[in-house]
């Protein structure tokens, strides 16, 4: 499948603004870590933008969405890139020239984190702007996810070798320029909006709570979208279970040779790009199946991982997982937009991505307690959960609530 195949070219823009701002975020989370590191001589530094991006993320989705349905979703999309790649670029500036690194690095994490929430919603909702046909969305979305994967492997990659010639305060520029350099890419994108309907008062908080509350009696109503939108979590979260394994899973069973976890991360996100690669094969089979096998593996997967010594079947159930979370993603993802009405679509998003936040603040304590007792208890923790998540498709799907 070609890239111009889309019908409309502003599609290519959107997925090249996707595909540089997170080269951006694989820049970032390490180097900030590093920084962190250096500045406190603790390992915690590096846990410390998880749980800052998690807290912020639960506060801040009920606006976003609220806002990306009531305004703009281009004009969110722009500054939030514009945000933070200034605020990055200034800040690092100021780590350089003035002695007060942590100050600065806690402003870069408060407003990168401030501005994720936005930048979701609208990523979910401007595609369906633009196009209205669901197979050209479907496409879209398999590239955006080959896309958004390239970018974060490219970032990560970068950072070790530029880590050799440059200091970490000018990663972190080159970090800040990739985002005003995504912000420019979505400018050059048109967006037929409703100029008539998107006024600052519609943004007001008067309005928010009656937003949402419409938003719950319309997902009351269709069954079918809210079981999506709750499944549709499990992508996001399974991805933590397996980076979270990561460590222990190399120390206990690989030797605690380091080398292993670049190549069981680098396997993971390379099946990762495999679904958007292989999309032209993949859509021409029945979205439930789909779904059900990508779930079935999943809980095959981390059920394998309890037990598995052998380096060559822990190497394929991490490429497996990477697969199946990508392929799930994808479907549930153009499914949501496409049954979501357009004035819910950012909300929508938005109440997925809360979910997963409040899942990842109850979960993942939990697992990491079970895998600090045991690495083969923590994985079969994991394959319950995400047969659980199994089950309930499986059900929705007999009683007819998932139907395509």
């Amino acid at each position: 499948m070609n890239l111009y195949q889309f019908s409309d070219n502003r599609c290519l823009r959107i997925l090249l603004a996707n595909f540089i701002t997170n080269i951006g975020n694989g820049l970032h989370i390490l180097t900030v870590g590093k920084i962190l590191y250096d500045f406190t001589g603790q390992t915690l530094s590096f846990g410390f933008v998880y749980i800052i991006e998690a807290l912020m993320s639960i506060t801040l989705q009920i606006y976003a969405g609220f806002l990306v349905d009531n305004y703009k979703a281009k004009n969110v999309l722009v500054f939030s890139d514009l945000l933070r790649g200034i605020t990055v670029i200034l800040c690092c500036l100021g780590c350089i020239y003035f002695d007060h690194v942590f100050l600065f690095i806690i402003i870069i994490t408060f407003v990168i984190n401030i501005a994720k929430p936005f930048y979701r919603s609208a990523s979910f909702v401007i595609i369906t702007k633009i196009l209205d046909d669901e197979e050209e969305i479907n496409k879209f979305n398999g590239f955006q996810s080959s896309f958004i994967q390239a970018g974060q492997i490219i970032g990560i990659a970068l950072v070790g070798v530029l880590m050799l010639f440059i200091s970490p305060y000018t990663i972190l520029i080159i970090n800040g320029a990739s985002f005003s350099l995504s912000a420019i890419c979505l400018i050059t994108v048109k967006v037929n909006d409703n100029l008539n309907k998107y006024t600052y008062s519609n943004c007001s908080l008067k309005n928010l709570v009656p937003d949402w509350v419409n938003l719950f009696k319309q997902l009351l109503k269709n069954k079918q979208l809210l079981t999506l939108v709750v499944v549709a979590t499990g992508d996001y979260l399974f991805v933590n279970f397996f980076n979270l394994s990561l460590a222990p899973l190399v120390s206990e069973r690989l030797n605690n040779e380091s080398l292993w976890l670049s190549v069981l991360d680098m396997s993971f996100a390379i099946s990762s790009i495999l679904p958007g690669v292989l999309w032209p094969i993949i859509s021409k089979r029945d979205v439930n199946y789909l779904v059900l096998i990508c779930l079935f593996f999943n809980t095959l997967s981390f059920i394998v991982l309890s037990f598995a010594r052998a380096k060559i079947i822990i190497l394929f159930m991490s490429f497996m997982i990477g697969g199946a979370t990508a392929a799930s993603n994808i479907l549930l993802y153009t499914k949501i937009q496409f049954l979501s009405e357009q004035n819910m679509r950012g909300k929508i998003a938005s109440m997925r991505n809360l979910l997963f936040s409040l899942l990842t603040v109850s979960l993942i304590p939990l697992v990491t307690q079970t895998q600090s007792i045991s690495l083969s208890k923590g994985f079969v923790l994991c394959g319950i959960i995400v047969f659980i998540y199994l089950i309930i498709y499986i059900v929705a799907v007999k009683k007819n609530i998932v139907r395509f």
